[in-house]
């Protein structure tokens, strides 16, 4: 991505050699200097113990860049206790719409992180490739 954006950490968790989850962290400069966001914390069966070891680990990863803050969002029950557990405070609640063309009900579960619509992309970068935001200096 555009430096400006900030920095993406991934990181993979094995167990014997078989993958059971990642993360991906962003760091980025906010309006109260550099932040850090859990974007994405996932593995295909979710466990609160797995995802208290996630966590501590993206956060400590997140650590290293001294950011002011660290954030997370979820709907998942597990991730939420392994959250807490490592020391997130809960925010305020967001609400969710959902809309099918076709009218089907929601179906469960249906897991939210920070990874929706343009959130790990907040705020917007202000400068293109570290140079002013000039159409005639944009590569084409």
């Amino acid at each position: 991505g555009f430096p400006s954006v900030g920095q993406f950490l991934t990181l993979y968790f094995l167990r014997a050699e078989e993958l059971v989850g990642w993360t991906l962290a962003r760091i980025h400069q906010g309006e109260a200097g550099r932040e850090a966001q859990l974007v994405e914390v996932f593995s295909p069966e979710p466990d609160a113990e797995l995802y208290a070891w996630m966590v501590s680990e993206a956060t400590r990863l997140a650590a290293a860049f001294d950011p002011g803050s660290v954030s997370a969002a979820t709907t998942c029950p597990e991730l939420t206790r392994a959250l807490l557990r490592n020391r997130f405070r809960p925010g305020e609640e967001l609400p969710i719409h959902y809309w099918h063309r076709e009218g089907r009900p929601f179906e469960e579960p249906f897991r939210f992180n920070g990874n929706w619509g343009d959130a790990p992309l907040l705020p917007y970068a202000e400068r293109w490739w570290g140079t002013p935001a000039n159409d005639e200096e944009r590569p084409r």
